[in-house]
């Protein structure tokens, strides 16, 4: 069991490594052996070579040594045909037949004399070839000394006195040397030649079939060699598919359950090499998947959760945006009424003001006419009664601008901060209102008091001068009194109008808004859409739903989300500005 577990806590780097070693270690073998085999075959190949060649020169060497005898036998022939004047005949023991005298050689026969020397020549040429292979040959020392010696016996001894005896013409001589010396010489050159000869292919024979032994020596060992590494590379393989393969194949099969969505296959590993790191790694990963998995279930329905709400949110601000612009419609339509009361109002506060204007010429010319002061007194009753009845319509529409007023702060304060501006310009209308009312009540005062002063004019008359006085002085201060109310009311007219531009934008804003909580309500059932159709596509993944998976998820921050997202949506500024 030990052993296994180190096996496969071995490191693949270090099983690659031992596998081409030993590779390399029987390549190099292999080669060692191959280089030993060619080495020694070249060894015995060079010496067969030389054996070949020193043979194939002492074999040339004794060719032309004997074609240059023929010559000289045909050189005597020659000679001894030439010679007329003697009676007796020579014959040539061993080519030609035939006589001669000591005499001067002819043309023919100085040819043939010089062919054969050039034939020695040849031969002396090709001996010494022979000497120089035979000087490298260690097995055929002996015996090449002794032909090298026998040679030149041969030479020096038999065919020089020959060519000399036969230059000169000495036929007997020439015999007596070829029959006593040349012939045993050359018969003692011959057997050493056949000996050597003899030894030479015993040499050879031994070179083939040490050639042949170690031949099949190296076979013998090929083979064993070939069965070692066929053996080998098996166990290689078996080591190779335990400690590589077979994990690997472990491993695409996790692969293949990881990419079909199962999470819940159990990833193990005893081994700490590359594979165990590899496994590991590959464990972790699934783990962090069904983590990751886990973690996107959760958001997908936390996405669910608040996109519904979002669109119910939705659903019920578009209901409200739809009631704020039907109130918004009819604070238009009310403040329409009111300025059209206003600018009537504004044109009977003109008219009063003419009528003030005109009063204060009568006061005048009364002053100057004391005589006609009761006329002129009941004048000014009548006058005063039709400023009593101006100032009850100026004191009734101040009431009403103040009602009217009073309805649009309450529109405003509904209107939220959309509505602030229009609260302002509606305390002021209330305001001039007011002022309008305070007017018109000390213009009535004004006016009893006056009727009171017509009444008592009669009894009074001595004081005439002094009471159209004041009357002078109370009908400027009406003309003063008149021209601020008409200034409040042209003041009133233009903030009206002001009134009731922010109301229209107030409905265009909110026509607007409700537009945008509409894309809002078909965002939010989009996004719902979205989150189921990712729920489903999360569905595929498998997990081990028993196993606890710490993945924290803030609640406060996708409350805290919500919030402001519903708070944004509350606001119609705020989507205004988005």
């Amino acid at each position: 069991m030990r052993g296994l577990l180190s096996l496969n806590d071995l490191k693949v780097r270090t099983s690659l490594i031992l596998v081409l070693l030993f590779f390399m270690l029987a390549l190099i073998g292999g080669a060692a052996l191959g280089i030993l085999s060619l080495r020694q075959n070249n060894a015995a190949l060079q010496q067969i070579v030389q054996h070949q060649q020193a043979a194939t020169a002492l074999n040339t060497a004794l060719e032309r040594y004997k074609e240059s005898q023929t010559l000289l036998g045909r050189a005597l022939a020659s000679y001894v045909q030439n010679v007329s004047n003697h009676d007796y005949t020579t014959q040539s023991s061993w080519v030609e037949e035939g006589a001669g005298v000591t005499r001067s050689l002819d043309g023919s026969t100085n040819y043939l004399l010089v062919q054969a020397r050039s034939l020695l020549s040849e031969s002396q040429d090709s001996f010494a070839r022979y000497e120089t292979l035979g000087a490298q040959t260690e097995e055929l020392e002996s015996g090449y000394k002794r032909i090298t010696s026998q040679y030149h016996r041969l030479m020096e001894n038999g065919m020089a006195p020959l060519l000399e005896s036969l230059q000169e013409g000495r036929v007997a001589d020439f015999n007596s040397i070829l029959q006593s010396r040349t012939r045993s010489l050359e018969e003692d050159l011959y057997i050493e030649v056949a000996q050597q000869n003899s030894q030479q292919q015993g040499i050879i024979t031994q070179h083939a079939e040490r050639q042949e032994k170690q031949y099949a020596l190296v076979m013998q060992l090929v083979s064993v060699a070939m069965a070692v590494a066929l053996l080998i590379s098996v166990l290689c393989y078996l080591f190779l598919n335990r400690v590589v393969l077979s994990p690997l194949r472990r491993m695409d099969h996790h692969f293949a359950q990881i990419a079909q969505g199962n999470l819940t296959d159990s990833i193990n590993t005893t081994s700490t090499n590359e594979i165990g790191v590899l496994f590991a790694g590959l464990s972790h990963m699934q783990k962090e998947l069904q983590r990751m998995v886990h973690s996107v279930r959760q958001g997908v329905e936390q996405i669910r959760y608040n996109a519904d709400d979002i669109y119910n949110g939705t659903i019920d601000l578009s209901s409200r945006s739809e009631q704020q612009a039907a109130a918004l419609q009819e604070t238009a339509a009310s403040m329409e009424q009111l300025a059209s009361t206003v600018r009537q109002n504004t044109a009977n506060a003109a008219q009063a003001n003419l009528v003030a204007q005109k009063s204060s010429q009568v006061a005048k010319q009364g002053g100057e006419a004391v005589s006609s002061v009761v006329h002129t007194m009941q004048g000014i009753s009548g006058s005063a009664d039709k400023i009593s009845e101006i100032v009850n319509v100026i004191d009734s529409i101040a009431f009403q601008t103040n009602i009217l007023a009073l309805n649009a702060a309450v529109e405003a304060a509904r209107a939220g901060e959309q509505g602030r501006g229009f609260a302002v310009v509606a305390g002021e209308v209330r305001s001039l209102a007011q002022r309008s009312a305070q007017a018109a009540n000390e213009i009535k005062e004004l006016i009893t008091h006056s009727l009171d002063q017509v009444q008592k004019g009669s009894q009074q008359v001595n004081q005439a001068g002094a009471v159209v006085g004041e009357v002078v002085d109370a009908v400027a201060g009406v003309t003063t009194l008149m021209s601020e109310i008409s200034e409040a009311s042209n003041e009133q007219s233009q903030g009206i109008e002001q009134v009731n531009r922010a109301v229209l934008e107030m409905d265009t804003a909110v026509q607007k808004n409700a537009h945008l909580v509409q894309h809002a309500a078909s965002s939010a059932e989009s996004l719902l859409q979205q989150a189921e159709q990712l729920s489903d596509v999360v569905a595929i993944f498998k997990i081990n739903d028993d196993r606890v998976i710490d993945i924290p998820i803030d609640n406060e921050v996708y409350q805290e989300q919500y919030t402001a997202l519903g708070t944004a949506l509350d606001e119609p500024t705020y989507l205004m500005e988005r």
